[in-house]
């Protein structure tokens, strides 16, 4: 062995010592990745150490969102309004049957001014409305009302309490038929008073008799209130009952408890 080749294997001996890496082996074998690291549960992924000998692992899959929100609380719903009470039904307080019609009160005339009916309530109530039988003659131009009278010994001497809306005239049928007379003054009605209802006309009286207005009358079976006329009598009008008390209005009066 000459000195150069002596040489040559004490520096290899050298660098072995020192922990120089070996040359890899060529055997067509691949080192195996090591194992990813677990995947965080945060937003981001942090990536697996290294195995001995083997790649970096996968990073964990990041989360694909994040956690919702908590929903807000619904709001309550407003409490609904109580519905107010139905108004009620009217009911007959007072009542002349028309079954009974058999002859008429004329008003409206020079001679017979106005008609008029006492009665009495059997229970109170708030008046609603008065039903009367009506016709009209020839053809008036104005129309007719109802006023309600309270106490007194004859219509119109008590208080005034209501005055219904008119009915116009030319409305009315030529031959006897039931009318309602509405009110915007509701009084309550009492037991025990005695009350007029009187008809009239809101135009001027008509002295040829040609254009007014009659009442229809039935016998006398209302045994609380008689039928009255407003008549002309020595150039001065006065109250009296109709044909001496022999005779009734056909009447009806409502009102609500």
């Amino acid at each position: 062995m000459n000195r150069s080749l002596s040489l040559f294997f004490a520096t290899v001996g050298i660098l072995v010592a020192a922990g120089c890496p070996r040359a890899a082996v060529h055997n067509n074998q691949q080192a195996q990745p090591g194992g990813g690291g677990a995947a965080t549960t945060t937003s981001s992924s942090v990536g697996g150490e290294a195995g001995a000998g083997g790649s970096s692992g996968n990073g964990g899959a990041s989360t694909s969102s994040g956690m919702g929100g908590v929903g807000g609380t619904g709001g309550v719903g407003g409490t609904g309004g109580v519905g107010g009470a139905g108004g009620a039904e009217p009911v007959v307080v007072a009542i002349n049957p028309e079954a009974g019609i058999s002859d008429k009160s004329y008003f409206g005339a020079c001679n017979n001014r106005k008609a008029a009916q006492s009665l009495e309530v059997t229970s109170s109530g708030k008046l609603a409305s008065v039903r009367t039988w009506l016709r009209r003659e020839g053809s008036p131009s104005d129309s007719a009302v109802c006023k309600i009278y309270k106490g007194g010994a004859t219509p119109e001497a008590g208080d005034l309490v209501a005055i219904s809306d008119p009915v116009v005239g030319s409305s009315l049928s030529a031959t006897i038929a039931p009318v309602d007379f509405s009110f915007v003054q509701a009084p309550v009605l009492a037991p025990g008073s005695t009350y007029f209802l009187v008809l009239e006309r809101t135009g001027a009286l008509d002295c040829m008799e040609s254009n007014l207005y009659s009442a229809a009358t039935s016998a006398d079976v209302y045994v609380t209130g008689k039928a009255w006329t407003k008549w002309m009598t020595h150039e001065a009008s006065a109250w009296l009952t109709y044909d001496r008390g022999k005779f009734d209005h056909a009447f009806e009066v409502l009102a609500t408890k």
